[in-house]
């Protein structure tokens, strides 16, 4: 009622058609009823000691503030958020002696960095050393592969052919000057390497007080470097402007393992951080 009198009340002409009941004093003891129901459904929640049921509390205390401003107080917000709070360690390892041509701490310390900062209300990313915490969840990650792949090389030729070329010029029987047009040719070889790299994350989330896996998830990703290059011999005129230009080309060198690893487990930040933002939502 008290949103249909102040729509009303926009348009004079149909102020005088109705006859509109002041309800402010009934909306603010509404209000009021609303704010003491919303608190005291808050400590009933709060009081079952679940962090659950803490962060319900929590929304509860929320809602009666919003009917009507400080009904919670600051300090039973507070009490409530850390009733709810879990506790969650990151531990990191890897698997194969074969890491330690690579630099996993890369990810691991980009992953760690972001996910601590995700900033969820009820939730405190902790390191697992911290005994005087009881883990609500421990995630494991590890690297549990990584490879770089053997060098796989091409070579194709291709018989490149042009009629009509200008050759020059020449005298013809009656003397006269003559522009000569012919065929030329030209074998144009073109090289190509690649080297396929590959990397792999596992993550498993643990409950703290059971040890039960909640979740594992196998997280792939893949970076494949290609370098082509040409030569050719024969008449340069035979091949085209950009065989001429890939020709100008040579062999590159390979890039270093440590540069290929890092392009291959780039992607396994993010597509981590997605899961674990999932996992976790709940928290926010």
């Amino acid at each position: 009622m008290d949103y249909l009198n102040r729509a009303i009340r926009r348009y004079p002409y149909y102020t005088e058609l109705v006859n509109l009941v002041d309800v402010k004093q009934e909306l603010a003891q509404v209000r009021g009823e609303a704010a003491i129901a919303h608190l005291e459904a808050g400590n009933e929640l709060l009081a079952q000691g679940a962090k659950r049921h803490a962060r319900a509390a929590y929304h509860q205390f929320g809602i009666s503030n919003r009917f009507v401003a400080g009904t919670a107080s600051l300090r039973k917000l507070e009490n409530a958020q850390l009733a709810g709070t879990e506790f969650v360690a990151l531990e990191f390892a890897n698997r194969g002696r074969f890491f330690r041509d690579f630099n996993t701490d890369r990810v691991f310390d980009e992953l760690g960095n972001n996910f601590r900062n995700s900033r969820y209300r009820f939730m405190r990313v902790v390191d697992p050393k911290e005994v005087d915490v009881d883990l609500d969840h421990i995630v494991q990650i590890e690297m549990d592969d990584a490879h770089i792949g053997r060098v796989d090389f091409s070579k194709n030729v291709f018989e490149l052919k042009k009629e009509d070329v200008y050759m020059g010029e020449a005298e013809a029987d009656s003397g006269e000057v003559v522009k000569v047009y012919g065929t030329v040719y030209a074998d144009y070889i073109e090289y190509c390497k690649t080297i396929s790299s590959r990397a792999q994350l596992m993550i498993q989330v643990v409950d703290g007080n059971t040890a039960r896996v909640i979740q594992r998830q196998v997280i792939p990703s893949q970076y494949n470097w290609t370098e082509k290059w040409a030569w050719y011999r024969g008449d340069k005129r035979a091949l085209s402007a950009d065989q001429i230009s890939f020709a100008r080309r040579s062999e590159p060198n390979l890039p270093s393992p440590q540069w290929l690893f890092a392009l291959a487990s780039a992607p396994l930040v993010g597509t981590s951080l997605d899961l674990l933002r999932v996992q976790f939502a709940h928290l926010k």
